[in-house]
């Protein structure tokens, strides 16, 4: 192989004319110079007298082709054939500019995913005559991987005269514009605002594609009719869906009988509407999609659960931040004793209450059992309080900067008796029910409080119930309890310093949002053969 290019801060390709970065030596038979390990770059003159750049990027089996004078290097790249682009796919082809109003005659985009600014208008027939797998219109930015590639692509301009997309290569740290004197600081300084809501970027921001898979293999170019069955939605929902998903057929029902009639066609279906007769009837089915982020009921169907054919995905993440806000609420109103201060408010008596005990987070140290999707934005929370954040996680994992130490699950144990606060983030399964008893509560440092956001079966109720009737613990914090809902008379109703609500830490108009983005994202995956977003691992449970 021949040596890695040296990487300078910020190399740019200004108009496809500036390139400031050294060109790998050429590999025998192969057009194009490598001017990094999976970036390749040709110059491809046309008749008119210009020059196009082009640039293509190896993502794992498919390639994103960067195209500044779109299609003319989709078409040159087609005659030519380099060996990087021979026997694959172009996943995405990125149109910098607003391209002729005849571009699509004689271009074929193999069934890729055509990314233009949204001044740039593509009609119908213009999609189907290039064979345009799908098209993303972007508003802002998105973020795209595979192959160890990371690119991002920013949108710039308001109008058809000004608009331009632009990559940036972060690993490589290269820019590349097809505009003179395009502003590449705008671009850069978007990946700190944050993703711009309704597009697919924010879907990945939201989702994770770790053990992403794909639930209908797909040739390039292909694109066949699928059934979707699922939950009623807005209008304006499904003019989105059906302009990501155009060959899926939404069949939008209101109860499982309905959703019965439907199941022998059916490609993909919302878990709440999942059977044993649904599954039992549904032979084409390849994915189920969950609303929420357990999934422990419908894992206990070995119809599901044994099935390798059927992509199960969840909503993991999409709660997290609400949830984690819901958390430190409850915690607040311990530590802060509001209680005292909200009966003071009904007695209408201002009552400073001279013997109160109020705490401050700050300085203490909190234990975020499962850094996972809940976990993370918990521990984030705890780190703007100016905790110590400790952390337990199944696998190994990179160190977030706002944990202080990461462990495994056979760290739990020894990290315990270290937190002032202990949050429960872990997912049901058969190795985390009843994690916590009599013996982890005696083990917790006395006066310190615990948080219950993932699921009520993780404790035993009438354990804890005893450890805050003690003083052992300075206090709980639980939206979810076992049994639930909790029945009337039970210990935990009358226990000191509980803070408890009914399984409701995870609404928020948020929610509500991110669950639509992902979801959205999800269906444009399944239409187009690409890896879904969350999938589940049905072994391991969650």
């Amino acid at each position: 192989m021949s040596p890695r290019a040296p990487r300078l801060r910020f190399p740019l390709l200004v108009n496809g004319i500036l390139l400031l970065a050294t060109a790998m030596p050429a590999q025998e038979g192969v057009i194009g110079e490598r001017i990094a390990d999976g970036l390749w770059h040709e110059k491809v003159d046309i008749p008119s007298g210009a020059t196009a750049h082009l640039v293509w990027v190896e993502m794992g089996p498919d390639l994103l082709l960067w195209d500044p004078l779109f299609p003319v290097g989709v078409r040159a790249l087609a005659g030519s054939t380099p060996a990087t682009v021979a026997h694959r796919a172009w996943r995405y082809v990125v149109a910098p500019r607003p391209p002729l109003a005849n571009w699509s005659d004689g271009c074929d985009l193999r069934g890729a995913t055509l990314v233009t600014h949204p001044s740039v208008n593509i009609s119908a027939e213009q999609a189907q005559a290039a064979a345009v797998g799908s098209h993303l219109t972007l508003d802002g930015w998105l973020r795209l991987q595979g192959g160890g590639q990371v690119v991002e692509v920013h949108a710039l301009g308001q109008d058809v005269a000004s608009a331009e997309l632009v990559l940036f290569l972060p690993e490589q740290k290269m820019f590349l514009s097809g505009r003179q004197g395009a502003d590449w600081s705008t671009a850069l300084d978007g990946s700190s605002r944050g993703w711009k809501p309704g597009t697919s970027a924010e879907a990945q921001e939201v989702g994770s594609l770790r053990g992403s898979k794909v639930a209908i293999e797909m040739a390039a170019g292909q694109r066949p009719q699928l059934v979707f069955v699922g939950s009623r939605r807005s209008a304006e929902e499904m003019a989105q869906l059906k302009k990501l998903a155009p060959n899926v057929d939404y069949r939008a029902v209101a109860s499982r009988s309905a959703a019965m009639q439907h199941a022998g066609q059916a490609h993909g279906v919302e878990a709440g509407f999942l059977s044993s007769e649904f599954l039992r009837v549904a032979p084409q089915l390849r994915w189920v999609q969950a609303g929420g982020a357990g999934v422990e009921r419908y894992l206990a169907d070995p119809a599901l659960r044994d099935n390798q054919r059927i992509v199960f995905a969840n909503m993991k993440a999409t709660h997290g931040p609400a949830i984690a806000d819901h958390a430190f609420a409850m915690l607040l109103t311990l530590t802060r004793r509001l209680r005292f201060h909200e009966d003071a408010l009904r007695r209408q008596r201002w009552d400073r209450g001279s013997s109160l005990r109020p705490e401050a987070l700050h300085g203490k140290t909190m234990l975020v059992v499962g850094l996972g999707g809940i976990g993370h934005e918990v521990a984030r929370r705890a780190r703007g309080f100016g905790m110590t954040v400790l952390a337990t996680t199944r696998s190994p994992k990179p160190v977030p900067d706002y944990v202080d130490r990461l462990g495994l699950a056979a760290d739990f144990e020894a990290m315990l008796p270290q937190a002032d606060v202990v949050a429960i983030c872990v997912p049901l399964t058969p190795e985390t029910a009843g994690m916590f008893g009599r013996g982890e509560f005696a083990a917790m440092k006395k006066g310190s409080y615990l948080i219950n956001v993932a699921r009520g079966r993780i404790c035993d109720s009438a354990a804890l119930a005893a450890a805050l009737v003690s003083g052992h613990l300075g206090g709980a914090c639980l939206d979810v309890t076992d049994p639930e809902p909790l029945p009337a008379g039970h210990a935990l109703w009358k226990a000191p310093n509980l803070v408890l609500t009914p399984h409701v830490s995870g609404r928020a108009e948020a929610t509500h949002e991110r669950k639509r983005v992902l979801f959205a994202e999800n269906m444009r995956r399944f239409a187009a053969g690409e890896g879904l977003l969350n999938v589940v691992d049905k072994a391991a449970g969650y």
